[in-house]
């Protein structure tokens, strides 16, 4: 019974032993791989009489390690393999003749590399032409782009650049990371487009009415000139002008197309307050005699505001927004300048004439009254006596 006894524990010994024993696969896994560079073999064996015979082999490419004296368990290994479903088998022999084998399938594709012009495509172009090209292969890639006017236009897969006056013969060449080269071309004419400076508005914040200007080179002349506003639609048609503006945020378009169809575009973005204005509500134009009210009404800008009263006759009047005076007799141009908390300034004017006072028409004009009145009694007691 004994004897019986140590017989299994012997053989259970022998199988935990052989189980102990296996080869793990790390990568690859079955797969479809690009024939770029060496496929790397990473395994591990594991188990506990080294060294280990190894033999990996390609059911196409014959045997490509085969090593009897193998002291490690761990094993990193670049293999070539053909274009093709290869199936490679590794396997791990240790000192004790136990085996384990594992396979992976492998299907290698012969790299390719494509590349073509996205844009620019045969045509006309001006001002700014966008370059981009489409590219299928291994990257990185090496692009180079060129001219046979310009020569070399750039090294970027995309990018945007404008090109001498003529016809140009756009060539792109591609490299890929496994030597690869590809190439496309492209015929294009190219007009210069435009040159445009927006000189005015010159600022970000705008009130009112603002000034726009433009300085307009090359191309060809004449050109046509459109002023526009996301807010406003369309301003006008020349290269200076003065528009009042609804208040808000604009974005402002200056779009220039020469006789020979080639265009440019340029954007300003602007915030339009309210102007400042000024009503001179007191006095309006006319003729006064003695004590004037002066009375104004300011409106838009930003406060605080601050006011000058000024006559052409009689100078410096007021700082207040309204109060009383007595001017001068003769003509007088009266000025309300305002001024709101940005420095900008708006003024109401009113052209007025002040008459001399004259006593004599006053007394006489009392003597008139008092002799009426006098004559008005005496009627008024003859008829009741």
């Amino acid at each position: 019974m004994k004897k019986t006894a140590t017989i299994i524990l012997f053989i259970a010994c022998l199988a935990m032993h052989a189980a102990a024993f296996s080869l793990q696969v790390n990568s690859p896994q079955d797969a479809s791989i690009l024939r770029t560079r060496p496929i790397v073999l990473n395994y591990t064996i594991l188990g506990y009489e080294s060294p280990y015979h190894i033999t990996v082999e390609s059911d196409v490419n014959g045997i490509l390690l085969s090593d009897a004296q193998a002291p490690y368990e761990r094993r990193v290994m670049d293999m070539w393999l053909d274009v093709g479903k290869n199936t490679v088998t590794i396997t791990a022999i240790d000192q004790k003749g136990h085996r384990s084998i594992k396979s992976i399938t492998l299907t290698v594709e012969e790299p390719q590399l494509a590349a073509g012009i996205a844009s620019p495509l045969s045509g006309t172009y001006s001002g700014s032409v966008d370059f981009a090209a489409d590219i299928v292969g291994s990257p990185p890639y090496k692009v180079l782009w060129s001219s046979d006017v310009d020569g070399v236009l750039g090294r970027e897969q995309s990018f945007s650049r404008a090109l001498s006056k003529g016809r140009h013969t756009i060539t792109l060449k591609v490299v890929d990371s496994v030597a690869l080269v590809a190439y496309d071309s492209a015929a294009i004419d190219f007009k210069p487009a435009p040159q445009l400076i927006i000189t005015s508005p010159q600022y970000d914040i705008a009130y009112g009415t603002v000034g726009f200007q433009a300085n307009i080179t090359g191309g060809a002349p004449p050109y046509d000139i459109v002023w526009s506003s996301d807010r406003d639609g369309v301003l006008g048609t020349t290269s200076a002008l003065a528009k009042e503006l609804s208040g808000g945020e604009h974005i402002i378009k200056l779009k220039v197309t020469d006789s020979e169809g080639a265009s440019a575009e340029k954007e300003k973005k602007i915030t339009v307050k309210p102007a400042l204005r000024v009503e001179m509500i007191s006095p309006a134009n006319g003729t006064y005699r003695g004590l004037l009210v002066f009375n104004a009404s300011i409106s838009g800008g930003i406060s605080p505001y601050s006011i000058v009263w000024e006559s052409s006759r009689d100078g410096f009047l007021s700082g207040e927004e309204s109060f009383e005076k007595e001017l001068s007799s003769g003509e007088h141009i009266i000025t309300a300048k305002v001024f709101d908390g940005d420095q900008y300034s708006a003024e109401g004017v009113a052209k007025i004439n002040i008459l001399e006072e004259n006593y004599m028409e006053y007394a006489v004009f009392v003597l008139g009254m008092i002799v009426v009145a006098y004559v008005a009694i005496r009627f008024w007691r003859a008829r009741n006596e």
